[in-house]
């Protein structure tokens, strides 16, 4: 049967059957839409029914719910092979290590993204980047960077009551209590905020918001890409990088009020 299978989806004919009969058509349109003879029409629908992914109801074709899984699954063997033209080549590239298994079987779902390469100074902000958060309602993130710029730009949109959720590693933290501590401690205990610090070090660092889903990677040397940033905005790429995010959360401890972020930053 596998084998059968297989065919199908190699077979354009018989996909377009499936196709065009999920909501039910008549025998003789779908000969038309085809433009097969009737013969050639007949193997065609022998072959699906014998695989059970039609059912017949007088002279209409209907797909049936076997047949609609294999749609599905077609569809989303189609999406992993944008998702490869896209990113394929860069996998070699980039640590991949710390992403859970169950969501880089879920590549798919990132089939829209797209590189981009920054040619200004790389330790900038990314104005691009910038943008798209001010045009965003609720942002979480995790970090293993420090951009003095960009704490500077999360806390004005702190103050303007936009919802932030954001994760930073031990590295990070150190520098923002170093240099943020009193602007922290006014918005950590605010009913938008919440503030996380990873007990891992995970190698990439990602924004989801409400409109975009970026992410960046380190490099096989170790060392993090500055340069590139992968970004999509579908809703399917959206919920991966929730998913994502809640995966980081779940390995973090949050700061919830003033008293734990003094004892932490003592401690660094």
């Amino acid at each position: 049967m596998i084998p059968d299978l297989c065919n199908v989806f190699s077979s354009q004919r018989l996909l377009e059957i499936l196709n065009n009969a999920c909501e039910g058509v008549e025998r003789e349109e779908l000969q038309k839409i085809l433009k097969v003879s009737n013969s050639r029409l007949s193997q065609l629908l022998k072959k699906t029914s014998e695989l059970k992914l039609i059912e017949n109801e007088g002279s209409k074709v209907i797909t049936s719910p076997k047949g609609m899984f294999v749609l599905r699954v077609m569809e989303i063997l189609n999406s992993y092979s944008r998702f490869l033209d896209a990113f394929g080549d860069y996998m070699g590239l980039y640590i991949l290590d710390d992403l859970p298994d169950w969501l880089i079987t879920r590549f798919h779902e990132l089939a829209d993204i797209q590189v981009v390469e920054r040619q200004e100074d790389v330790f900038s902000p990314h104005q691009e980047f910038l943008e798209s958060l001010s045009n965003s309602r609720e942002i979480y993130g995790y970090t293993t960077v420090f951009f003095k710029e960009y704490v500077d730009f999360f806390l004005r949109l702190a103050d303007e009551g936009r919802k932030i959720e954001v994760i930073v590693n031990e590295d990070v933290f150190r520098r923002i209590g170093e240099e943020f501590a009193d602007e922290l401690r006014e918005r950590i205990e605010r009913e938008n905020v919440r503030f996380y610090v990873s007990r891992r070090d995970f190698r990439f660092s990602f924004v989801v918001t409400d409109n975009f889903f970026t992410i960046s990677f380190y490099l096989k040397n170790g060392f993090f890409d500055y340069r590139r940033d992968f970004v999509c905005r579908s809703v399917d790429a959206r919920r991966w990088g929730r998913d994502l995010f809640k995966y980081v959360k779940e390995n973090s401890d949050r700061i919830i009020n003033t008293e734990e972020l003094k004892g932490l930053i003592r401690n660094q």
